[in-house]
């Protein structure tokens, strides 16, 4: 059975107000039983002492009548029996009973214990007289020997008489302490656990949504500063549940206004929230308690749910649903352990970048051919110009060459956009890595450039030659032209666990930490001026990333502006 916090402090304040009463009077009785029979002891043995006086050894004698007057006068005089016993334990003088007629006393505790200590004494039943009786006995000495014992008793009736009326009196007080005590403690429970009693129900309430809720009392001790605190934050708590619940209407608005398809998937695969775009998709509005798979009506995007929530991972992957394309974005949230998902509809961005795309390609494929034309005549003009021409024919011939740079590099890298396959052969990443640094021996002659390598011994790795001779190429070529005259270029080749390491590092102009992470970026340059000077498109490092990339490899830069720039390759050792 349960118990209240009232009943629970009214019991405990009786049971210790009992408890305490119970051991108090347990320890009195005991005390005035003890004060009773000692005084009583020490008063039978100043009789014991004044008997003691009236005997004389020539008075010993058996029917000593003048002795055995003087006893039971004695006896009336001071209430108490009187017994004159013998060492041999002989009974001579009783002031009660004829000696005659009683037994032996010699085995009677009291005496034996006189005998050997001086003194006796016990509580016990006559078996004279058949009643309880407190003996105390002494023993009579003559030229230092026993040679009788004085036993003075008397009833202890009347002591256990006065005992009990003592205990009567005891209790009747201390059941009336108790009665007085209980009511006390019910007043005093009552206090302390009526501003708890009304916590309680005020919590109620609270949690049951009524957040108005209030405790008051007229306690000034810990119970007045409790209400005060939950009186202040069920005031918080209201002023909170309002705000939350303003901040929650308004983002459900936001959400709900949004175009894309939102929605939040639970621990137990159960769409927990969504917004409206998501309930035309789902061509649905109770959405109440069912799982993912009972709503969206296609096996792609199913698929792809199951794969995003076993792995938890942040994802963005692009989804054909009918003629539609959208891009799936996922977020796991780690305290609820829900999923959020996001569908952008990219149709018309894939059909715009599609179009884009063709016309670049296009473009380009038109622009290659008269650009040729262009740079043919201009060689031929070039032979037969002026001096004066021939300085204005050279801008024209340096500026076509960058465009045809530009144009190829664009068909190259659509080319690997649109056809991302690779001829893969197992060979020696070093001999393709010398050629490509070949190409270039001339071109750093002339700026008295030393191309230094470090070429470790490595496996034979399945990679795509022409592909990968590309991304050298571009690499060698950009270190060479960004460097300064005089200085070097180090090309390494390292066997590290699962890849093979290639860097590429120079002590040239250096890049800018800032622009660095947009240096893979189309047509993106750190240094324009210096781009137009050596003729970079910009396309280079793009088509690089891209190429490596279908390689399943992985492409670092590290640069510090002035000092020069590391380029990174990793290739893996199994495709």
């Amino acid at each position: 059975m349960k118990l209240g916090i009232f009943t629970k402090y009214l019991l405990s304040f009786t049971i210790l107000i009992i408890l305490s009463l119970s051991i108090s009077l347990i320890v009195s009785i005991g005390t005035i039983k003890e004060s009773y029979i000692k005084q009583n002891k020490e008063h039978l043995f100043r009789l014991a002492k004044s008997v003691e006086i009236h005997i004389k050894k020539d008075s010993l004698i058996i029917r000593n009548s003048e002795l055995q007057k003087k006893i039971r006068n004695l006896s009336e005089n001071i209430d108490s029996r009187i017994t004159i016993i013998l060492k041999d334990g002989k009974v001579i003088i009783d002031s009660e009973k004829n000696p005659e007629q009683m037994e032996n006393h010699k085995n009677r505790p009291e005496i034996i214990e006189a005998g050997k200590s001086g003194k006796g004494y016990r509580i016990r039943q006559s078996d004279t007289l058949q009643k309880k009786m407190m003996y105390l006995a002494i023993p009579v000495f003559e030229n230092n020997e026993i040679i009788a014992f004085i036993r003075v008793s008397n009833f202890t009736d009347e002591v256990f008489i006065l005992l009990n009326s003592i205990k009567k009196n005891i209790f009747l007080t201390a059941f009336l302490v108790i009665i007085f005590s209980f009511l006390i403690s019910l007043i005093l429970a009552n206090r302390f656990t009526k501003p708890i009693k009304e916590l309680v129900t005020a919590s109620r309430e609270v949690a049951k949504g009524n957040y108005n809720a209030r405790v008051f009392t007229d306690n000034r001790d810990e119970t007045y500063e409790l209400t005060t605190n939950f009186n202040f934050m069920a005031e918080k708590i209201n002023h909170q549940i309002t705000e939350i619940s303003q901040q929650s209407e308004e983002l459900s608005s936001i959400i709900n206004s949004i175009r894309e398809i939102f929605w939040v998937i639970d621990k137990d695969e159960k769409i927990i929230f969504q917004n409206n775009s998501f309930s035309e998709f789902a061509q649905t509005v109770n959405l109440k308690n069912k799982k993912y798979w009972e709503i969206i009506d296609n096996s792609q995007l199913i698929e792809t749910i199951d794969s995003i929530l076993k792995t938890k991972k942040v994802e963005k992957l692009e989804i054909k649903i009918g003629e539609k394309l959208y891009l799936c974005s996922s977020s796991f949230l780690q305290k609820s352990s829900s999923t959020i998902f996001l569908l952008y509809d990219i149709t018309e961005i894939n059909n715009l970048q599609e179009v884009k795309k063709d016309f670049v390609i296009n473009a380009s494929h038109e622009l290659r051919t008269p650009l040729t034309s262009i740079k043919g005549f201009l060689e031929t003009m070039a032979e037969e110009s002026s001096e004066t021409d021939s300085y204005y024919l050279k801008i024209l011939n340096r500026n076509t060459d960058r465009l045809i740079n530009i144009v190829n590099d664009i068909l190259t890298l659509s080319e690997i956009e649109t056809t991302p396959k690779l001829s893969l052969e197992k060979i020696d990443v070093r001999k393709i890595l010398q050629n490509s640094i070949n190409i270039f021996e001339q071109k750093a002659i002339e700026k008295e450039i030393e191309l230094k390598t470090d070429f470790v011994k490595i496996p034979k790795i399945e990679i795509d030659p022409f592909r990968l001779e590309q991304v050298f190429v571009n690499l060698i070529d950009n270190a060479v032209k960004y460097s300064d005259e005089k200085s070097s270029i180090k090309i390494s080749v390292k066997d590290e666990n699962e890849f093979i390491r290639i860097d590429f590092a120079d002590n040239g102009i250096g890049i800018k930490q800032e622009k660095i992470p947009r240096l893979f970026e189309r047509f993106y340059v750190a240094d324009k001026s210096r781009t137009r000077k050596v003729g970079g498109t910009g396309l280079g490092l793009s088509i690089v990333k891209h190429i490596i990339k279908l390689h399943n490899g992985k492409i670092n830069i590290q640069s510090e502006f002035g000092k020069g720039t590391t380029i990174q390759i990793w290739l893996p050792k199994i495709s």
